[in-house]
């Protein structure tokens, strides 16, 4: 799961938590942390939209 410009909040983890309740395994995706950036809602280029999908397949390979 990604989450937005915002970085990961609590509405991030309620979805996943739902998500498991109905039994669907959920990885949670962090792009900003790692690179020292807390939200990105003032300035999109912190990271860009090519970064974030380099993570969601990185996550894949750990999955795979």
């Amino acid at each position: 799961m990604l989450h937005s410009a915002s970085g990961r909040g609590a509405i991030d983890w309620a979805y996943a938590e739902l998500l498991m309740w109905e039994g669907v395994v959920v990885l949670v995706v962090d792009s900003f942390s790692p690179r020292g950036v807390y939200r990105t809602v003032d300035d999109q280029t912190r990271v860009s939209a090519s970064a974030m999908i380099l993570d969601a397949f990185a996550a894949c390979d750990v999955l795979a």
